[in-house]
């Protein structure tokens, strides 16, 4: 198939699946549809209980002695949306549009991560004209809220030799390893009471963040609504307002860009309330004047139902949010500018009598992840909160050489007449299960342009994934 007709392909491809809500957790009408395509286009495909979706492509001729090679992205995607759109991610189709040579969607994230990689495959599955060896295209779920797809997959029936995940957010880089992670959530329980007379409920809103995935965009000094949150609260004189409630942060993995309180106060002291707003406001974007010009904090009008916590659970609960570590916490002493570990405070969210708090722990080392992990359990053990953990998964360690790196550097050169950059990332990729469950595999990680990932901000660079798709050609050409 001619470039610019492969390319106009895999566009469709991204827009058809755009159709198809694909939250993580809500992917089984995309995994259907994907196994539909394959039937469509006579490849043999499996999906497992956890909806993953494996089609096995033969090798073109004169491949047929060449290394089986494992193409492998996720089908489902990060679902966040600015304050104003009004979008059910549970049944409506993204609004994509096109500007500039960019793709994003009307008000809400894009799903370009990882829904690229997605439309690669199904792109390469429908063209018989293609040369590459044995493939085995791999599309796993729930990546983004724990990879239980990775984590599930059964692998005995896989052949691969080398894989390449199409998980990556910049062209011309490389990854050769990534980090571990695992979610730390945090439960403390709260007592209710009445005594601020319930002459006036108000709420107090941090927003206009810039928000970001909490792995590679962690070391940018952006803001974290949550954090900021704790530390208006700690201003707040406990006989004067009481807390009804908190929330913020849309997703674990991304940094939160918004945060609310409902507070409760007598009449007279909602002008030292909107008072102390304004102030923070100025301290805050003060701080952070280049990274979060949007910065805002709102005061409105709020129903008057529900009793607040009590003082001893507001005093517990502000000391955890001021003494709680966020973000990076370790850089890398060997690889110039690479965090080494870090933590985001991702959700938090009133429950009753309950206030649970998740986070996101990364780091490729599992001592530094246990160092942070135990740093928020002595925090919990001082307040009376209790700490669990889950959806642990590992890193994926740098090895010195590789088959599929010189050969993607080479077909890079061969393209582009540039040296690509080899890295490594402090975000989670699935490679790490994959080299886990099958650790013979020779490994690397590409992909497109993207920006904003995570956001709503989210866009696809349209040029930058037609060169990519183009290296991915030229890889699996040169594998022999």
């Amino acid at each position: 198939m001619e470039d610019k007709k492969a390319m106009e392909a895999i566009i469709q491809y991204f827009k058809d699946i755009s159709k198809i809500p694909r939250c993580s957790g809500n992917e089984k009408a995309v995994s259907d549809f994907l196994l539909g395509f394959a039937g469509q286009c006579g490849i043999e495909a499996i999906q497992d209980q956890y909806l993953n979706i494996i089609m096995k492509i033969p090798a073109s001729e004169g491949y047929e002695s060449a290394p089986t090679v494992m193409l492998q992205g996720h089908m489902d995607m990060v679902c966040v949306k600015t304050e104003e759109t009004i979008h059910d991610f549970e049944t409506d189709p993204l609004q994509l549009q096109e500007k500039d040579g960019f793709i994003s969607a009307v008000g809400t994230s894009l799903g370009a991560d990882n829904g690229i990689a997605v439309a690669y495959m199904m792109a390469i599955a429908a063209d018989r004209e293609l040369r590459h060896p044995e493939l085995e295209c791999v599309i796993t779920t729930s990546e983004e809220t724990g990879m239980d797809g990775a984590i599930g997959l059964e692998t005995e029936n896989l052949n691969a030799q080398i894989l390449i995940n199409l998980d990556s957010e910049e062209e011309g880089v490389f990854l050769a390893s990534s980090a571990g992670g695992v979610n730390n959530i945090v439960k403390l329980d709260v007592k209710r009471g009445n005594g601020y007379g319930h002459e006036c409920c108000s709420q107090i809103t941090i927003k206009g963040l810039m928000g970001g995935h909490s792995g590679s965009e962690i070391d940018k000094g952006r803001a974290n609504a949550i954090n900021l949150m704790g530390r208006f609260m700690a201003e707040l004189d406990p006989d004067v307002f009481g807390i009804r409630s908190i929330n913020g942060g849309t997703k674990r993995n991304a940094i939160a860009d918004r945060c609310c309180i409902e507070i409760v106060s007598s009449l007279e002291s909602v002008k030292a309330l909107e008072d102390k707003a304004r102030n923070m406001e100025e301290r805050f974007r003060k701080e952070f004047k280049s990274a979060e010009p949007e910065l805002k904090i709102e005061i409105s009008k709020a129903s008057s139902n529900g009793g607040t916590i009590d003082k001893k659970g507001m005093e517990k609960l502000v000391r955890f949010l001021r003494l709680v570590p966020n973000g990076v916490q370790t850089m890398s002493p060997d690889v110039p500018g690479l965090v080494d570990s870090s933590i985001n405070l991702g959700l938090i969210r009133t429950r009753d009598n309950q206030i649970e708090i998740t986070s996101s722990v990364r780091s490729s080392l599992k001592s530094l992840k246990d160092e942070i992990n135990g740093r928020v359990a002595l925090i919990c053990s001082l307040i009376g909160a209790e700490m669990e953990l889950e959806a642990d998964y590992p890193g994926w360690e740098f090895v010195s050489k590789s088959y599929i790196r010189d050969v993607m550097k080479d077909a890079y050169r061969e393209l582009s007449g540039k040296e690509p950059s080899i890295e490594a990332i402090h975000a989670g990729l699935e490679c790490g299960f994959f080299k886990e469950k099958m650790p013979h595999l020779d490994i690397i990680s590409m992909g497109p342009d993207m920006s904003g990932v995570h956001s709503a901000r989210e866009r696809l660079d349209k040029a930058s994934a037609e060169r990519t798709w183009d290296l991915l050609v030229k890889t699996l050409e040169k594998i022999t």
